[in-house]
């Protein structure tokens, strides 16, 4: 029996996946999706990747012939970033669970977690289930839940309604956070294992607002939420100390699992103090 391995299509050689494949911690066929139909019935594969640089490149017949050839098989579409708002306007998949070019990261170690635990993974879902079906994120995971209690995240946001819906979600997994727009109006010194900045872009103004949080409370490990986020701006969101970026809209898990990491990456053992 061979290794279980992805079986990756489309185009894995776009410089939106290359961070994605040249740091895969598994196996990896890939081959053109002409080829997938002559490949030997034994092959097993973990999932299907469709890497879809531009929109409306894979169509609804091709995903249902690699369906009947690999029945029990997960489909991944893994997009781009010009393809972020396909959902909306465009024609999505049936039958594939759509993941965005840098949310691979949490999405793949979550399903690799998964795999291990022997349970349902998140990327098994029966054909007839909807977009809705596949971003449904209720249950607090056993495994962020041990990652985020106790820790104490500061949320920059320019309205309470916002910072009170991240509040809220990070309250499930007993984490406790603070509002830094009321934070700084304030002479008291807390502990923060991170800060998570919601922003529209990776634009001028969220920079400055993240140059005057360093300001503030030091060098905390970041996470910025933004809309439709480009490889290009990766740049200058990384030299300004943001660890990782998510966009929205964004389920519970691939939000904590990206602040997880960012503080890991960040030493989260070595506190900042608030002046």
């Amino acid at each position: 029996m061979s290794t279980p391995q992805l079986l990756v299509s489309g185009d894995y050689w776009h410089s939106d996946f290359r961070g994605v494949f040249s740091t895969l911690d598994a196996p990896a066929t890939m081959v053109p999706l002409e080829k997938i139909a002559s490949l030997p019935s034994s092959s097993e594969f973990l999932a299907v990747v469709l890497a879809q640089s531009r929109r409306d490149q894979f169509s609804q017949s091709a995903v249902d012939v690699i369906r009947r050839q690999l029945p029990d098989t997960p489909i991944v579409n893994l997009l781009g970033s010009w393809c972020e708002g396909q959902n909306r306007s465009g024609n999505p998949l049936s039958g594939v669970t759509p993941v965005l070019w840098h949310q691979w990261d949490s999405q793949f170690e979550r399903f690799c977690r998964q795999i291990v635990e022997g349970v349902a993974t998140h990327w098994h879902h029966p054909l007839t289930a909807t977009v809705a079906d596949r971003v449904r994120d209720f249950s607090p995971d056993a495994h962020l839940a041990a990652e985020l209690a106790g820790q104490t995240i500061l949320i920059s946001a320019e309205s309470r309604a916002t910072f009170e819906t991240l509040a809220d979600m990070l309250e499930l997994y007993r984490c406790q956070s603070l509002w830094a727009e009321e934070s700084q109006r304030s002479s008291s010194s807390r502990t923060f294992a991170a800060v998570l900045v919601d922003g529209n872009s990776a634009s001028e103004e969220l920079l400055r607002r993240v140059a005057r949080l360093k300001d503030s409370f030091g060098e905390l490990p970041a996470l910025a939420l933004l809309n439709f986020p480009r490889k290009q701006c990766f740049a200058s969101l990384a030299a300004s100390g943001i660890k990782e970026v998510v966009s929205k809209p964004f389920t519970h898990g691939e939000i904590l699992e990206s602040l997880t990491r960012a503080m890991k990456a960040g030493h989260p053992t070595e506190r900042t103090q608030a002046t």
